[in-house]
């Protein structure tokens, strides 16, 4: 853990061990897996390839890679570094463990399969790593060197995050912290399919001099003004919070908060910024503890921020003008695929209930439905054949016209897997007046 203002590191301490095994303990500068707080380290680095004129933000991101996105029925121009950095690009939410360490899957052949578009690019928050998935891609392709090698010359050396190591790289199954299971089992090394959203391990100690440049607090900046403007500005709004590039923003008690959590099997961070303050809280743990993590981050920042009740990492989807519930409510009948797949699906939308068919199996009632702002949102038990125990498909479709079109996740106990939806109106229902 670690507390800093102004660039100065207030306190930082380490609790319990690193390793049971070797009894060896955890320190401020013992690094912890980080998950989902790499993202705003790979945003760092396109911000900084950004203010270089390497980058454009809001150019078509097809620009900086070698291999074209997938045709789909949305925009691919309108996919910016800038979106894909705020989960705001129109992707599926996606995750999925590399099938050897340290070798992921090229990312060309992972986007085939799996990055259509499921929503116009600046319409909603999804959260995605297969956006981080194309910024890492972009970061190579700019740059000439492995995204493991650009992320250290333009970000970790010029910030002095000395303790920081991939998960690709040797050194990490020493120095990282090694994870364990809810029941305090050692987990297996294991290392994610989209390295740039989730790969780096880094110690409290290093989590407080980097937000100290994104907040342009530290007398040393190795991040200039503008590439600190476009970490923090505003990319997508709902009601008082914002997604920006790599961080959830908000504010409590008239003050700017910025968050970031990560969570994988035997990591749990939190990363938290109150810019008008100059100050970081950094919470890392190495169990799947992600309450543990946000109630500790919490208390902290309570003793800050007057009325600071706690901050999610999820943003609504912003209002906008929609049918009601009841002109969506019918069958609706279409296809759902991707990874060359391409399956019969089958939605049914009542008052009281929502069910949907994969192909000619029987209707499986959907818990958790839901029609807001002309968005529907659902849960169904099962998966696709030979589904794990416990797999749910998690539904999200927008009404567009006469269609209902979106993305369904396989999510079971390892992976969480998108399919692209659309949807024809079958039966019942109101008119199909278009959807502002």
């Amino acid at each position: 853990m670690s507390v800093a203002r102004g660039g100065t590191i207030l306190w930082q301490a380490g609790y319990g061990l690193a390793d049971v095994a070797s009894g060896r303990p955890s320190t401020a500068h013992t690094p912890f897996g980080l998950a989902s707080v790499t993202k705003p380290v790979t945003t760092a680095a396109v911000a900084l390839l950004a203010a270089a004129g390497r980058i454009d933000l809001d150019a078509p991101i097809a620009r900086y890679l070698p291999f074209a996105l997938p045709r789909s029925d949305h925009d691919a121009e309108a996919v910016t570094a800038r979106r894909l950095g705020a989960h705001a690009a129109g992707l599926p939410s996606f995750f999925r463990f590399a099938a050897r360490p340290g070798q992921p899957p090229e990312t060309a052949a992972l986007i085939r399969d799996y990055g259509r578009l499921a929503f116009a690019p600046g319409t909603l928050y999804e959260y995605s790593n297969l956006g981080f998935a194309l910024l890492g891609a972009a970061i190579v392709r700019v740059t000439g060197w492995r995204y493991e090698e650009a992320v250290r010359r333009l970000v970790l050396a010029p910030m002095r995050l000395r303790d920081a190591v991939f998960l690709a790289e040797p050194a990490a199954r020493t120095r990282a912290a090694t994870r364990y299971a809810d029941d305090g089992t050692p987990l297996a090394f294991a290392t994610t399919a989209t390295p740039a959203s989730g790969e780096l391990c880094a110690s409290a100690h290093d989590l407080a001099l980097f937000a100290a440049q994104v907040m342009g607090v530290d007398a040393r900046a190795a991040l200039p003004a503008a590439a600190r403007a476009a970490l923090l500005a505003p990319v997508l709004r709902s009601g008082g919070d914002y997604t920006s590039f790599g961080w959830m923003g908000t504010s409590v008690g008239g003050e700017r908060v910025l968050v970031k959590n990560g969570g994988d099997p035997g990591a749990a961070t939190r990363l938290t910024l109150l810019p008008d303050r100059g100050v970081s809280i950094a919470v890392l743990t190495n169990r799947v503890n992600d309450a543990f993590v946000a109630e500790v981050s919490d208390r902290i920042a309570a003793l800050l921020v007057p009325g600071w009740s706690g901050v999610s990492e999820q943003l609504a989807p912003p209002r906008r003008a929609a049918r009601p519930a009841a002109a969506i409510h019918g069958d609706w009948r279409g296809t759902l695929g991707n990874a060359g797949i391409a399956r019969p699906f089958a939605l049914r939308l009542a008052p009281d209930h929502a069910a949907c068919r994969l192909g000619d199996a029987a209707w499986r009632r959907c818990d958790e439905a839901a029609i807001r702002d002309g968005i529907v949102t659902a849960i169904c038990p099962g998966g696709l054949d030979g589904a794990a125990a416990g797999t749910r498909l998690d539904l999200r479709l927008v009404a567009a016209g006469a269609r209902l079109g979106g993305r369904v996740l396989v999510r079971d106990p390892r992976a969480t897997t998108p399919y692209v939806v659309t949807l024809d109106r079958a039966s019942g229902g109101g008119q199909a007046a278009a959807v502002a």
